[in-house]
């Protein structure tokens, strides 16, 4: 950990917030830390992942969630999360917070979207764990499946 914070996170806080190439000069907006947090996290995870390889088992053995339910709750209260997070990082009621507003739900609506169709290319149909939460399946009927 010591190692991680040292050579990874502690040289990103600089680029961003310490007048580095990523705030200063590019001008990138940091948002509740997301900058710094998403590259050296998303960055570091998939590092992780080549160095460890498959899992044992895929794809030949199912691997959904054990507990969906709880899977479907974590994913809404993060995506609640985001907008107090997001748009409440421009400290004031302003277009660049209404434009985080926006980007954050959009966002979220383009990865639902994008898993939904990679699990229906993949699977033949998507399922609740990447289909869109229920309350979007009442609101549109075109996304309700047509009963068999």
């Amino acid at each position: 950990m010591l190692l991680w914070s040292t050579l990874i996170y502690n040289p990103l806080c600089h680029w961003v917030w310490g007048g580095g190439w990523i705030g200063a000069q590019i001008g990138a907006l940091d948002f509740a830390g997301g900058t710094v947090v998403h590259i050296s996290s998303g960055i570091s995870a998939l590092v992780t992942a080549i160095y460890l390889g498959k899992r044992d088992g895929y794809p030949t053995h199912a691997m959904a969630p054990h507990n969906l339910p709880l899977s479907v709750i974590g994913a809404s209260l993060l995506w609640v999360g985001w907008f107090g997070f997001n748009a409440g990082s421009a400290v004031s009621s302003s277009e660049l917070a209404a434009t985080a507003f926006v980007n954050t739900n959009t966002a979220a609506a383009a990865a639902t979207l994008g898993w939904m169709a990679a699990e229906w290319m993949r699977n033949g149909k998507p399922t609740m764990l990447a289909g869109p939460p229920v309350r979007w399946r009442v609101w549109s009927p075109s996304l309700q499946r047509p009963a068999s």
